[in-house]
C-alpha cells in the first residue's frame, strides 16, 4: 500500500501487522509527551487532508490538464 510513502515518522508510526507490534507502537505513541503527541497528531491530520479523495482527484486533474495544455501548445508551434 501507500502507507510507507505517506507515514514519515513525524505524522505516524509504521509497525508490523502483528498484535504485539501494534500494541508496542500504541504504547510508544501514548507515552510521548503531550506536545510531541499534538505535533504528530496535527501532522497526521495534514497528511490525511492532503491525500483525501477530492484533493487527490483535483491534483490528478490538474496534472492531466497541464499535460493536455503542453501537448496542445506543442502542436500549435509545429
Amino acid at each position: 500500500g501507500a502507507a510507507p510513502d505517506l507515514i514519515d515518522g513525524a505524522n505516524g508510526v509504521l509497525v508490523e501487522c502483528t498484535a504485539q507490534a501494534m500494541g508496542e507502537g500504541l504504547i510508544r505513541m501514548v507515552s510521548e509527551p503531550e506536545n510531541e503527541w499534538l505535533v504528530r497528531s496535527r501532522a497526521a491530520r495534514r497528511t490525511a487532508q492532503d491525500h483525501d479523495q477530492r484533493h487527490s482527484a483535483a491534483k490528478f486533474e490538474a496534472a492531466l490538464m497541464d499535460i493536455f495544455e503542453r501537448g496542445s501548445s506543442s502542436s500549435l508551434s509545429a
